[in-house]
């Protein structure tokens, strides 16, 4: 069973403290827990993550250039749709004009 390691008298089983394996990293402690839940690192300031294995970069968000297009490509199709009345099918309003009955 996770979070648990054999008693030394190999008769029950009891918690192990993953905290011996030095999970936490950039200088984070390390809080062994009930065995379901395993452990918890306390990171110093400037990490975050399950192992403070992520650097905060103050309240910035760096995000690649690929991701970058992707948001505004998604952009552009919702704008798209909700701009046209015709479902993302731009019309030419002068080209109408001149096809019109009047």
């Amino acid at each position: 069973m996770e979070g648990r390691v054999m008693s030394p008298d190999s008769k029950d089983c009891m918690d192990k403290d993953e905290c011996l394996d030095l999970p936490c990293l950039n200088g984070g402690a390390c809080i062994n827990l009930e065995p379901k839940l395993r452990y918890r690192c306390s990171c110093p300031d400037g990490y975050w993550g399950e192992n403070c294995e992520l650097i905060q970069e103050g309240q910035t968000l760096k995000l690649s250039m690929g991701a970058l297009a992707a948001i505004l490509v998604c952009l552009l199709i919702i704008l798209s749709e909700h701009l046209s009345p015709f479902g993302g099918i731009w019309i030419d309003v002068h080209e109408l004009h001149e096809h019109a009955v009047i």
